[in-house]
C-alpha cells in the first residue's frame, strides 16, 4: 500500500473519519457575541421559519427554488433526527442504503422490518458515502415508495436541485453542518406536502421548540449566507485536495481517496472528512 501523503497536514489524520461542520473562529465569536437572554424569553418560531426559508431558497449553488411551492408546511425540529424519528413512527423501519447516516440503523434495532406493502426510504441529498447523488437517485424518484430526502449536508454541497417527484412527502435540513458548532444548537426544519398534525406538529403549535437553538441559527443564517462554506473554503479546499491526492465530492466536507486510505474506507468508498484540516488552514489564514 501506498504511504500516505502527511508532510503538509494541518491535522491529525484521526480527524479524518470525523464528519463535522468546519471550524470557523470567526463564527465562534460572533455567537459568543451573542445576548442568549433574549432567545429564551420571545419566541422567534415564525420569524427563524421565514428566515431560514429564505436562506435555503437563496442559494446560488444549489436550486431550491420550489422549496415553499411544493412543500408549504414547515415544522421546526430538534435536529434532523427528529424528522427521521416520527418518519419510523408513521412508516417503520425505512429503506436506507448502505452507506446513509449510520442513525438509521442504529435507531431501527429493534423495529420490524418493512414488509412488502409498507415501506418507505430515506435518502441523504448529497449521499453520504461519496457526497453526490445517489447512483440510483433518478431511479428510485421514478418508484412509488413514500421518500424522505435528507439536504442536512446541502449548506456543504452545491449541484442540488428539489424536483417535483411525486414519491417525495418530505425533505429536512438542518444548520449542523452549516457552521461550527451548529451540531449542538439541535435546529433542524422538517418541509412536507401537509400538516401531519403528528408529534413535531403539536410541538410548534404550542412552542415546544428549541428557542436558545433556535435563537442563535436565526443570527447566524442572516449573517452567513447558504453558499458560505463553498464560497469561504472553496480554494482551501482544491489545496488540501491535490496535496493529499484526493477526488473532489460536491460536499466540501469531505473528498474521495485512492487504496492508500483503504483503512478509511466506509461503505466501499474511502471516505476522507476535511472539515479539520480545512478549518487550520483558513483559520490561519486569516488571523491576524
Amino acid at each position: 500500500m501506498a504511504e500516505l501523503p502527511t508532510s503538509t497536514l494541518y491535522s491529525s489524520q484521526d480527524s479524518w473519519r470525523d464528519l463535522r461542520a468546519i471550524r470557523n473562529e470567526e463564527q465562534k465569536e460572533f455567537i459568543n457575541g451573542l445576548d442568549f437572554k433574549s432567545f429564551l424569553w420571545e419566541s422567534k418560531t415564525e420569524e427563524f421559519l421565514d428566515n431560514f426559508t429564505y436562506w435555503v431558497m437563496g442559494s446560488q449553488l444549489n436550486d431550491f427554488s420550489k422549496l415553499d411551492e411544493l412543500f408549504p408546511h414547515r415544522a421546526i425540529t430538534c435536529g434532523s433526527i427528529q424528522a427521521f424519528d416520527h418518519w419510523y413512527l408513521k412508516h417503520g423501519m425505512p429503506i436506507a442504503s448502505h452507506g446513509d447516516f449510520m442513525y438509521h440503523v442504529g435507531a431501527n434495532k429493534h423495529t420490524p422490518p418493512p414488509t412488502e406493502d409498507i415501506q418507505a426510504r430515506v435518502l441523504s441529498m448529497p449521499f453520504t458515502a461519496y457526497g453526490s447523488l445517489h447512483k440510483h437517485y433518478f431511479e428510485w424518484m421514478r418508484q412509488d415508495i413514500p421518500t424522505l430526502l435528507d439536504f442536512c449536508h446541502a449548506p456543504t454541497s452545491k449541484g442540488l436541485t428539489l424536483n417535483d417527484y411525486d414519491c417525495v412527502e418530505e425533505v429536512v435540513f438542518s444548520v449542523s453542518k452549516a457552521f461550527w458548532g451548529g451540531e449542538w444548537l439541535r435546529v433542524g426544519v422538517r418541509y412536507s406536502r401537509e400538516n401531519w398534525d403528528d408529534g413535531i406538529d403539536i410541538a410548534n403549535h404550542v412552542d415546544m421548540v428549541p428557542r436558545l437553538g433556535i435563537g442563535v441559527a436565526n443570527e447566524l443564517i442572516q449573517k452567513y449566507e447558504f453558499d458560505y462554506p463553498w464560497n469561504t473554503y472553496g480554494e482551501t479546499y482544491e489545496q488540501v485536495c491535490n496535496e493529499l491526492n484526493l477526488v473532489w465530492t460536491d460536499n466540501i466536507m469531505f473528498a474521495l481517496g485512492g487504496e492508500e486510505y483503504d483503512e478509511y474506507k466506509r461503505a466501499g468508498y474511502n471516505r476522507i472528512c476535511l472539515s479539520e484540516e480545512i478549518g487550520k488552514r483558513w483559520n490561519g489564514s486569516t488571523s491576524s
